[in-house]
């Protein structure tokens, strides 16, 4: 009777807050405000949580204990929650808030984008950020914070980043669609950003003449997608008319067709990312190289090749292939293989000097096909790759055909002091020498070696590698064990 007694006041109590209930009207419910609220298994703050439930969150009331209540929660959990957290009066952040569902459109002084979190306050973990122009549905308005959602995320925005106002460019606005292009006075490319100003970072840039999608446009800047990529470039690097890019010439013609790369001086040609020398380069392409030309004007020519599309000096394009040689030197078309004196490798070079930079190293035995021979210099193709290689390091004869057969040293008996020798066959051939000892140690590197007092007691021999046009190792036989030298005598200890 008394629990019974109990109960009733405290609904007596509650009634000052909660408007009266009709005689037929749904269980009574109470929301939760002022950030996230624990669901505790006891009415202690002391007692367990069961859960935790955001502003908003309406809930049935089941008993009344004092300052709190007992409730069941929409997902279906029963348990206590403090009463001064929960508010009859709507699911706003504030005790003024509203249910609501207007629609709104994120806005920020700066441009920048604005941060939904997880409950109305900064100490909430950060949902994701939305640009300036996003729009979004407020469920209820408080005074400070906005619970809102956008396309299905819900959760708190501050309300002075809100406008009923729609702020362009909106992503996700329907709004009129229509192709443009990239243009700029000085030919230069022009920098997708993350955000309406040049304060935000640049996500690409993109050449004269690439096609976008605008889908809006917020002042100076339009809100694009290009390449698959969407973000904002400012209006005025966009037209509707396909521009030249002939970049500095004074005209252009739209074309598709093939050439190659030529000079004067035999020398590689840059491709660059705009049509000016201040550009970045891409690469460098030797004479002969075949592209497509894209549009051609009087100064630079944009031009694809291989893929990789860039600018490229007219007067380096000719319709015409080109020869690749140097000099008076004569068409050919035969194989031969890269050789030295030191067996080291050799250099691809993109000229005929060794002024010119290095396209690849190659190994005496690299197979390699001339295209025309010079009397200093051919030119020769290895793999995919063209350039130039000194013809002293040619030979149509494979190198590496001379195999090394035996090595053996003078004498088989050493003393310490004297000079041992290693004779290989072929007697001509060049080689390297390893000498060792019979403890593993590495004790010299030249033809002949001079035994040392340190060697006494172990045997010694050599091993030889063959180089150049030679291959094949072979080791010799051990000698016997070193001796003392016969210039020391034996002297008797003296006391």
């Amino acid at each position: 009777m008394k629990r019974m007694m109990a109960i009733c006041l405290a609904l007596v109590l509650l009634a000052g807050i909660i408007p009266a209930p009709q005689a037929e009207a749904a269980p009574l419910t109470l929301t939760v405000k002022g950030g996230w609220l624990r669901l505790r298994e006891t009415a202690s703050f002391n007692g367990d949580t069961i859960a935790s439930y955001y502003t908003g969150t309406k809930v049935t009331v089941l008993d009344a204990l004092g300052a709190w209540y007992k409730v069941e929660a929409p997902d279906g959990r029963v348990g206590y929650m403090y009463g001064s957290y929960l508010s009859s009066s709507g699911t706003g952040s504030s005790s003024t808030g509203s249910s609501q569902n207007i629609t709104a459109y994120v806005t920020s002084k700066n441009g920048k984008g604005v941060r939904m979190r997880t409950g109305p306050g900064t100490s909430y973990g950060v949902v994701r950020q939305y640009s300036v122009g996003t729009k979004v549905t407020i469920l209820n308005a408080g005074t400070y914070w906005h619970y809102i959602s956008v396309d299905g995320q819900k959760g708190y925005m501050m309300a002075e980043y809100l406008t009923t106002k729609a702020v362009s460019p909106a992503p996700d606005a329907d709004v009129p669609e229509y192709t443009a292009y990239v243009t700029s006075g000085n030919g230069k490319s022009v920098n997708l950003r993350q955000g309406p100003s040049t304060s935000y970072g640049s996500k690409g840039s993109y050449a004269v003449g690439t096609q976008v999608t605008v889908h809006g446009a917020s002042g100076s800047w339009s809100y694009i997608t290009v390449n698959g990529q969407k973000g904002y470039m400012m209006s005025k690097y966009l037209t509707t008319t396909k521009p030249s890019t002939g970049g500095s010439s004074s005209g252009s013609t739209t074309t598709d067709y093939t050439a190659y790369v030529t000079s004067s001086n035999g020398r590689s040609v840059n491709l660059r990312s705009g049509a000016s020398t201040r550009y970045s380069s891409y690469g460098t392409y030797a004479v002969g190289t075949k592209l497509t030309v894209l549009d051609k004007g009087s100064s630079w020519s944009y031009v694809d090749i291989n893929g990789q599309k860039g600018y490229m000096m007219t007067k380096y394009i000719t319709t015409t292939k080109p020869s690749t040689g140097s000099g008076s030197g004569t068409a050919t078309n035969y194989t031969a293989y890269v050789t030295s004196s030191n067996g080291g490798g050799v250099y691809l070079r993109s000229g005929a000097s060794t002024a010119y930079s290095s396209i690849g190293f190659y190994g005496v035995g690299t197979q390699v096909t001339v295209l025309r021979h010079n009397t200093t210099w051919d030119y020769v193709r290895i793999g995919s790759r063209e350039g130039y290689m000194m013809n002293k390091y040619l030979t149509t004869s494979k190198p590496g055909g001379t195999k090394l057969t035996s090595v053996s040293i003078d004498d088989s008996t050493p003393t310490v002091g004297q000079t041992l020798t290693a004779g290989i066959q072929p007697t001509g051939a060049t080689a390297t020498y390893v000498w060792k000892r019979g403890d593993g140690t590495k004790v010299g590197t030249a033809k002949a070696y001079t035994v040392q007092p340190e060697d006494v007691g172990f045997a010694l021999w050599v091993v030889v590698n063959g180089t150049g046009e030679y291959n094949g190792t072979v080791t010799s036989s051990k000698t016997s064990a070193v001796q003392g030298s016969s210039l020391i005598t034996t002297v008797t200890d003296l006391h």
